[in-house]
C-alpha cells in the first residue's frame, strides 16, 4: 500500500492553515494523516485537541504537496500514517521524503 497514491484525510480547523500537530517523545513535531475517513473521524472523536476540527480529503499530488509545504512552515518533521491514541508504533515518513515523492 503506497500512501502517496491514496487519498489522505487530515484534520483542520476553520482558521485556514491550522492543522493538528503532535509532539513526539523526543520533542520532534509530527502531523497525522489517515488513509480512511473512518480512521480520521475515530481519532477526532477520541482526541480532545481535535474537537471542533473537520476532516478534509486530499486526493491530488498538488493538494498533498501544498499540505506538506504548510506543515514544513510549522517545523513538522514527520508524517504519521493512521495514528490513534495509545498507538505504540505507527508507520511514518519524513516530511522531506513526502515532498520529494510528490514533486
Amino acid at each position: 500500500m503506497n500512501p502517496f497514491e491514496q487519498p489522505w484525510f487530515i484534520l483542520s480547523s476553520e482558521t485556514p492553515g491550522e492543522h493538528l500537530i503532535l509532539e513526539g517523545s523526543r520533542g520532534e513535531l509530527l502531523a497525522p494523516i489517515w488513509l480512511s475517513l473512518e480512521e480520521a473521524e475515530r481519532f477526532a472523536r477520541a482526541t480532545p485537541a481535535a474537537q471542533g476540527m473537520s476532516v478534509e480529503r486530499l486526493e491530488t499530488p498538488a493538494l498533498k504537496g501544498s499540505f506538506l509545504r504548510a506543515l514544513s512552515l510549522l517545523h513538522v518533521e514527520r508524517i504519521l500514517l493512521g495514528y490513534q491514541p495509545g498507538s505504540l508504533e505507527v508507520p511514518s515518513f519524513r516530511l522531506e521524503e513526502g515532498l520529494r515523492r510528490l514533486s
